[in-house]
């Protein structure tokens, strides 16, 4: 993530509470992944350290890019239902804090 350059990451699902909090943590310099807070920008950049697998990683990073489901799985040569598996499992590892 930051090679792509991104500073954060939050769930549309999260509560404007934890959308401030993300706010002000990237106003002070930190960073932020699915509503947890990163000091220093140390956000980690592996799909390991994440807890996800290569494949995740790889559905993650595309993404982040703002790629659709329908070009993920064409770019990874998957069903576009395999995608969305891959993006649920994403969310349920990075939505637990």
């Amino acid at each position: 993530m930051r090679l792509a350059g991104a500073d954060g990451f939050l769930h549309k699902q999260e509560s404007p509470e934890v959308f401030g909090r993300a706010v002000a943590a990237l106003l002070q310099g930190g960073s932020q992944l699915a509503g947890r807070e990163f000091p220093n920008k140390d956000l980690p950049v592996t799909a390991a350290e994440l807890g996800l697998t290569v494949r995740q990683g790889q559905v993650l990073a595309m993404m982040l890019k703002g790629l659709p489901n329908k070009r993920i799985a064409l770019n990874l040569s998957l069903s576009e239902q395999t995608v969305k598996e891959h993006v649920t499992g994403i969310l349920k590892r990075l939505g637990d804090p």
